[in-house]
């Protein structure tokens, strides 16, 4: 039995199970041959967006990062207390996430505030009867208690996704220039 398979010929005296069980091995290498010959541009095209949805997260984080400086520099910088610590309980695919946010209290022009920061931790970050500092800014809209991590936490996980994101492939477009440079003549013309 002679079977023609795209671009290979192969004579056969087996049963259709093993001609099928070969076409697919076949088709697989031939496939995979595909991939790693022609595609080569596209995963250098795939290799590009990746390293520039990191670059673009790496500079929505400076920009993020550089927005908050400027707010905490103009803003008003009280002493504040943590009165409570809020367990916080969120529903994953697996299992319950628990988180602990604290609940601080400040003066301000004689009147007392308190608030509940957006940012939870587990474990808690703050216990009951800390002392904070608390950065409130000039139209009493927004409040956050001046530690690194509440105030600066969203641009450094965007920054460091980003930087996971892009150096990788920063390196090896630049470890293939470098080569290019080292060695003229391994370049594709």
């Amino acid at each position: 039995m002679s079977i023609a398979y795209p671009g290979v010929e192969h004579h056969l005296s087996a049963s259709e199970d093993d001609y099928f069980a070969f076409a697919s091995s076949v088709g697989l290498v031939e496939e995979l041959l595909f991939i790693f010959s022609e595609s080569h541009n596209m995963s250098r095209i795939k290799a590009q967006s990746i390293a520039a949805i990191g670059i673009l997260l790496m500079v929505g984080a400076v920009m993020f990062a550089h927005w908050t400086y400027a707010w905490v520099s103009t803003a008003t910088v009280v002493d504040g207390q943590v009165i409570e610590v809020i367990r916080r309980t969120s529903t994953t695919r697996t299992s319950p996430k628990v988180t602990y946010s604290p609940r601080v209290t400040y003066d301000l022009d004689n009147q007392v505030h308190e608030f509940v920061p957006l940012m939870s931790a587990n474990p808690p970050e703050f216990e009951v009867g800390e002392f904070v500092k608390v950065v409130i800014s000039s139209n009493h809209e927004r409040e956050a208690i001046g530690s690194f991590w509440q105030l600066y936490a969203v641009p450094t996980l965007l920054f460091l996704i980003g930087l996971v994101l892009a150096l990788p492939m920063v390196v090896l477009q630049a470890g293939e220039w470098l080569l290019y440079f080292l060695h003229p003549t391994l370049k594709d013309d």
